[in-house]
């Protein structure tokens, strides 16, 4: 656990510094911390790939780890049953893609703990279709967020379509 926050403590440095690896080929040291938890979210391609450039069309795997890096067993609380949510933005902070967007969930409050060191980890595959018009998402530069985790920290990733 030590070593792990040493480690995070290293990546935040190199990131804050400008020191970070090629984007197009990497995402493993995308991610946020709190006093309480570690957000990470990556993406891959069909082949397993990490990535941020897809070609347009291509399914994109969306992966979110949520770790308790705290000592103590932390209770995530919701007002339904949605318990995570993602969105796709352009720079200009317009809305692409949320994957609740047409979605029903009850209205029941919901939670899960994680306890010290547990890791919940979030799997989904995207397949590049925007969520108002039903077409696919344009060439571009783009942001991956989470939305609704259950904590106050947003995981971004950048994304490209080519």
């Amino acid at each position: 656990m030590v070593i792990r926050k040493y480690i995070t403590l290293l990546l935040l440095v190199f990131s804050i510094s400008g020191c970070n690896n090629d984007s197009s080929k990497s995402n493993e040291d995308n991610f946020e911390v709190n006093n309480d938890f570690e957000v990470n979210l990556e993406t891959k391609d069909k082949f397993d790939q990490l990535l941020t450039s897809f070609a347009q069309g291509e399914n994109i795997t969306i992966i979110l780890h949520i770790k308790n890096i705290s000592s103590t067993t932390k209770n995530l609380n919701f007002n339904s049953s949605k318990q995570y949510d993602f969105v796709v933005k352009n720079s200009e902070n317009e809305l692409f893609w949320r994957w609740s967007s047409g979605q029903l969930f009850t209205d029941v409050l919901t939670s899960y703990d994680l306890a010290p060191n547990e890791e919940r980890i979030i799997t989904y595959t995207w397949n590049q279709m925007t969520s108002d018009t039903g077409t696919m998402l344009p060439v571009g530069s783009y942001v991956l967020e989470t939305d609704d985790i259950g904590i106050d920290v947003v995981a971004t990733q950048k994304l490209t379509i080519l």
